[in-house]
């Protein structure tokens, strides 16, 4: 195995190999060469950092060569390990080399995204980041007295904007014969089954535990002999898809059926967002296996008796 590591940034690339480094533009010709200059049993290691990384895991997939990817906050862990005195994009692509070598094998193989599934994610991205500005835009107007009108018409253009992603989100949602079976579960809305179609469509998994630790939806356990600490979600991955599952997973409070399986986690002493949480996971696990199972369609018998999870 031949590894190299490429530390991403918008303009350049820093390239780390056994024969040295060097820094180029980041364009699709220089990646082409670069690409066609590396062994065919070559593994890179790249840092997945927002859309940058694109073009990067676009040129290594045409040019045959494996790419995979490493998680920035988990990475910087390691490169600390590494290089505690000092950080730059030189250090950054050597440890990137050195990962790709040494942890390869926890990592798996990275491939360019369908186009349409890839607008699908930049589109509930950008929606996640356009609520949370509302939610904030709000919160500032709420104590205010005599909100001037340009506030308000900031305002009301950013409604316009989200319900206009969410057409947007929608339309592309609907392509995917797995929309209709996600929508007949409880608490699937017309914004989480676009965002588990891209999930369930651009990913793949091996059991319903991946998807749960993918979306971060999974407890962080800290013990030291008899020091136990507070359990945390890890809350890695993307988070939009989190804050819809709890979201849909509140809307079912309203729903008596669904009292005694709320209940059912408050008798282990969760508080209402822990039983959010749990209830979410269940809702993602269930998706998981209508998506695994293209014959299977949702029963809400079934869904409360926990056959699927």
């Amino acid at each position: 195995m031949n590894p190299v590591g490429i530390d991403v940034s918008k303009d350049l690339l820093e390239v780390a190999t056994g024969e040295g480094r060097s820094r180029i533009a980041r364009n699709k010709q220089n990646l082409d060469e670069l690409m066609a200059s590396l062994p065919a049993d070559t593994v890179i290691a790249a840092e997945a950092t927002g859309r940058y990384h694109r073009m990067v895991v676009q040129a290594a997939a045409d040019a045959g060569r494996e790419i995979r990817l490493v998680d920035p906050h988990g990475f910087s862990h390691y490169r600390k390990s590494v290089h505690p005195r000092a950080k730059n994009d030189r250090l950054d692509a050597k440890a990137l080399r050195r990962y790709a070598e040494k942890e390869s094998d926890r990592l798996r193989p990275a491939k360019p995204s369908e186009p349409q599934l890839q607008r699908l994610k930049d589109l509930l991205e950008l929606r996640e980041t356009q609520v949370k500005l509302r939610t904030a835009w709000r919160q500032s107007m709420s104590e205010f007295e005599k909100v001037p009108a340009a506030t308000k018409r900031a305002l009301e253009s950013m409604n316009k904007s989200i319900a206009d992603l969410d057409k947007r989100i929608l339309e592309i949602g609907q392509r995917f014969e797995l929309y209709e079976r996600l929508k007949q579960m409880d608490g699937v809305g017309e914004c989480l089954a676009p965002a588990l179609v891209w999930l369930f469509t651009d990913k793949s998994f091996e059991n319903d535990d991946q998807p749960v630790a993918f979306t971060g939806m999974d407890v962080a356990v800290r013990q030291s002999g008899k020091f136990e600490g507070k359990r945390k979600l890890t809350k890695r991955g993307p988070a939009f898809i989190r804050r819809l599952l709890y979201c849909a997973s509140n809307s079912l409070r309203r729903n008596a059926e669904f009292a005694d399986l709320f209940a059912k986690h408050h008798a282990k002493g969760l508080r209402t967002k822990g039983v959010n949480v749990a209830v979410g996971r269940k809702i993602l696990r269930t998706a998981y296996h209508l998506a695994s199972n293209p014959e299977l369609r949702y029963n809400r018998a079934k869904f409360l008796g926990g056959v699927l999870t």
